[in-house]
């Protein structure tokens, strides 16, 4: 199983817990920000909204870059 597929079924999992009719419909007519500021959290999400827009047509979430500046090391993200 490829990771891409993987990401994919765990993708459509959130939608079915979501109610996937329901969150397909609130994100097509609703603005969606993702705020991104490059951890793992933030870059799963906005691949979860790029997902979103590829296999159901929806629109492109806007990206809010931000920067907490509370890293000392980028390397910890690495952990």
């Amino acid at each position: 199983m490829s990771p891409t597929f993987a990401l994919h079924q765990i993708f459509e999992t959130l939608l079915q817990r979501l109610g996937k009719a329901s969150a397909l419909r609130f994100f097509q007519t609703e603005r969606i920000v993702v705020s991104y500021s490059g951890g793992k959290d933030s870059t799963l999400c906005l691949a979860f909204f790029s997902y979103l827009q590829t296999e159901y047509k929806l629109p492109e979430p806007h990206v809010f870059h931000l920067n907490h500046q509370i890293r000392n090391n980028e390397a910890q993200e690495q952990t």
